[in-house]
């Protein structure tokens, strides 16, 4: 499942507010089988999500469907989409004025929606993220920023992300066929049709990039422009070519990170980054 398990354990990724190890799943082999399986089993996951939160969670007035959690702010002109299934608004959840929101949708914890943006059916975003632009399909860790422009559609995006803005991922081929994927020395055919990118913690892109239909994008990546063929973890891409990200330099960007959240590193996160880095020198 490389790169979502180079830093999570399978069982903590978020879906629906849920860690996947409280949720029955098959075997993934390959991380586009976890976005496949996502959009086809985020109805039961937001069915199990509100009926475990109970009378926790409220029913919007005047929207079927539509359920909230504890201080929710939800500004003028925010039209909610709910034909083809719930949608799932956590605490502390700030929605700017004209959002689009379609369901089935779960937005978590202390999320800020940005105003304008688009979020449709099968979508799920982590705590903590501020999120804009267009959304589909796509499952989004904790602590990540999209907070721009741009088309994110059958995509992952790990935790501590920051994607600039205009950044756009391809989900479908001109020709309309199934995605193939480049994957550890393998061109594997996914069986999907719409597939975008699967993108690894701390990975940040610069504004109005563009990622190819199927692309891979490893741990504290640094991408820009047309990004047309997989990056390995700790890869900067520059006009000049591809160089290492500098360790130190990751680390610091780290902390940055965190202190933007009020938090800080644990020893536990710092010495995980460490060995990712020594993990994957062979890729570069």
């Amino acid at each position: 499942m490389y790169p979502i398990t180079l830093i999570k354990q399978l069982d903590d990724i978020e879906i629906c507010g849920l860690r996947l190890g409280e949720i029955d799943h098959p075997d993934f082999k390959y991380p586009w089988e976890l976005i496949a399986w996502h959009s086809l089993r985020i109805l039961k996951n937001l069915q199990f999500k509100i009926k475990s939160y109970g009378a926790k969670l409220k029913v919007k007035k005047d929207e079927k469907d539509v359920y909230i959690g504890k201080e929710v702010v939800v500004d003028k002109f925010v039209v909610f989409n709910t034909v083809a299934g719930p949608i799932v608004i956590d605490d502390n959840v700030t929605i700017e004025p004209f959002v689009y929101i379609q369901g089935p949708c779960y937005i978590g914890q202390n999320c800020t929606i940005k105003a304008h943006a688009q979020i449709r059916g099968g979508t799920s975003i982590g705590h903590d993220c501020k999120i804009g632009g267009e959304v589909v399909a796509t499952i989004v860790q904790p602590y990540t920023n999209k907070a721009h422009y741009g088309f994110l559609g059958h995509s992952y995006v790990g935790s501590w992300v920051n994607l600039g803005a205009g950044t756009t991922t391809s989900n479908l081929k001109n020709t309309y066929g199934t995605v193939r994927v480049d994957y550890q020395g393998q061109r594997i055919d996914t069986g999907m049709q719409f597939l975008g990118c699967v993108i690894g913690d701390y990975a940040k892109s610069a504004i109005n990039t563009s990622i190819y239909t199927g692309k891979i994008i490893g741990v504290n990546v640094q991408i820009f422009g047309e990004v047309t063929e997989n990056v390995d973890s700790f890869v900067m891409q520059t006009t000049k070519g591809k160089e290492e990200f500098e360790l130190a330099s990751a680390l610091r960007a780290q902390e940055r990170m965190f202190a933007r959240r009020g938090l800080k590193p644990s020893d536990q996160d710092v010495e995980l980054l460490k060995q990712v880095f020594e993990k994957t020198r062979g890729e570069r």
